[in-house]
C-alpha cells in the first residue's frame, strides 16, 4: 500500500495553491493530498474559457473579486472560505489512479462521495468529473498532466451564497436546459443545504476534513502520512506564483480585432464556443474556448493554427478535425471531434451567404 503525504493548507491565497500544485508536480518528491481553501472570494476560470464570456469582469472589478485562470480545463467556479477544496498530485504511475483520464476523473472523485458518506449524506458520481447529492451538483473537478504527473483538484461547498454567485458569473442557457433545469438554484446544493434537509445539525470545517481524509484513503487505498511542504517545493512555487497573479494569463486576451461569427455547442460534457473571421470562403481566424476538457492540453492552440486558411467547406472542416484528432491521440471526455466539428460549422452557417464567399 502506498503513503502519501497529506497537507493541510487551510485558507490561501488561489494563485499560490495553484504555484505549490505546480511546484509539487514538478519536484515529485511524494504523491500528495492537499486540503485548502480561499482566504476569500475568487473566480476560478477554466483554462480554455474566454473570460468575458464567463464572468461579469466589471461585477467582480467592483466586488474586488479576482479572477484566476487554472491549468486544468472544466467550467468557472465561484470560491469562498466556504468552500472546501482538495488537490491530488501524483506520478501518472502510481498503482492508486488508473492511466485513463476518465477512470482517474472516477477514483480520485470516490475519494469525495466516501467522505461524504462518512457525513451521512448519499453522494453518487456524475461523469465525467461531478458529484451529486439529492441529484444536484455538489462538487466539480478539474485535472491536467505536467511533468509526468496527475494534478487533479475539486470544490465542495460547505455553505454557498448563491445570490453572490450570479453576480460574477454567466450560466450559458445551454447548460441549464441539458440538465432540465431553468435556473442554477434547480441544479446546485451544498452540504449544510442537504443535511438541513435531512432534520440534522450542520457540521463544521474540521468534520468535514477529517470525513474527506479518511474518504480518500479508502478510495485511493492508501496511508496518509501528515506532513508539510519542503523548502525547494516553496522556492519553485515562488517562480510559479508570477504566472498565476498575472494578468496575461488570467485574462488571457487572445482575441483578435475582427470577429464576424461565433457560436455555442453543448456536448455531452460541456460548452464549446467559436469566435472566428470569415473572408472569402475561408476561416481567417479563429478562438475556440469553453468549459471542456482535452489533452494534451496545448492542442487547442494547435487546432486553431491549423484551422486558419481552411475552406469553409464542410467536408474540409471535419478531415482537418478528425485527422487532427487521430494523428496528436486527442482525449476529449464528453466530446468528440464532431462536436468541435459542428461547433464550428454552426458559426460558418450564422454568416451571410454573400459575405462567408
Amino acid at each position: 500500500m502506498e503513503e502519501w503525504r497529506f497537507i493541510d493548507l487551510d485558507a490561501i491565497e488561489l494563485p499560490f495553491l495553484h504555484s505549490i500544485e505546480e511546484a509539487i508536480a514538478k519536484e515529485k518528491l511524494q504523491n500528495t493530498l492537499l486540503l485548502w481553501r480561499v482566504n476569500k472570494p475568487y473566480i476560478t476560470l477554466g483554462y480554455f474559457q474566454n473570460v468575458y464570456q464567463e464572468v461579469d469582469v466589471s461585477a467582480c472589478k467592483e466586488l474586488g473579486i479576482p479572477i484566476v485562470r487554472r491549468m486544468g480545463g472544466g467550467g468557472t467556479g465561484y470560491l469562498t472560505p466556504n468552500v472546501l477544496a482538495y488537490s491530488v498530485i501524483t506520478n501518472e504511475n502510481s498503482e492508486a489512479i488508473p492511466k485513463d483520464i476518465e477512470k482517474s476523473y472516477e477514483v480520485i472523485c470516490h475519494g469525495v462521495t466516501l467522505g461524504l458518506r462518512e457525513l451521512g449524506l448519499d453522494a453518487t458520481f456524475a461523469p465525467i468529473n461531478d458529484v451529486l447529492l439529492s441529484g444536484k451538483k455538489f462538487s466539480g473537478s478539474s485535472q491536467h498532466r505536467s511533468y509526468g504527473m496527475i494534478i487533479q483538484h475539486g470544490f465542495m461547498s460547505i455553505d454557498l451564497e448563491l445570490h453572490d454567485l450570479l453576480k460574477v458569473i454567466k450560466v450559458p442557457k445551454e447548460k441549464l436546459q441539458d440538465k432540465g433545469v431553468s435556473s442554477p438554484e434547480e441544479r446546485i446544493t451544498w452540504v449544510n443545504k442537504e443535511l438541513k434537509n435531512l432534520g440534522r445539525k450542520s457540521v463544521g470545517l474540521d468534520h468535514i476534513k477529517r470525513a474527506l481524509r479518511l474518504g480518500f484513503e479508502k478510495a485511493l487505498k492508501v496511508n496518509f502520512c501528515d506532513s508539510h511542504l519542503t523548502a525547494s517545493e516553496l522556492e519553485v512555487a515562488k517562480e510559479f506564483r508570477k504566472t498565476f497573479e498575472s494578468e496575461t494569463w488570467n485574462i488571457k486576451p487572445r482575441l483578435f480585432g475582427r470577429v464576424n461569427v461565433h457560436s455555442i455547442h453543448k456536448a455531452k460534457k460541456g460548452v464549446i464556443r467559436v469566435n472566428a473571421y470569415i473572408a472569402k470562403g475561408k476561416i481567417r481566424e479563429i478562438l475556440i474556448t469553453g468549459d471542456f476538457i482535452i489533452h494534451p492540453a496545448h492542442a487547442i492552440t494547435d487546432l486553431e493554427g491549423i484551422l486558419r486558411g481552411i475552406e469553409t467547406k464542410e467536408q474540409h472542416i471535419r478531415s482537418v478535425v478528425n485527422n487532427f484528432y487521430e494523428r496528436k491521440k486527442i482525449i476529449t471526455p464528453g466530446a468528440n471531434a464532431d462536436d468541435f466539428t459542428s461547433a464550428i460549422m454552426k458559426a460558418i452557417e450564422s454568416l451571410d451567404l454573400d459575405v462567408r464567399t
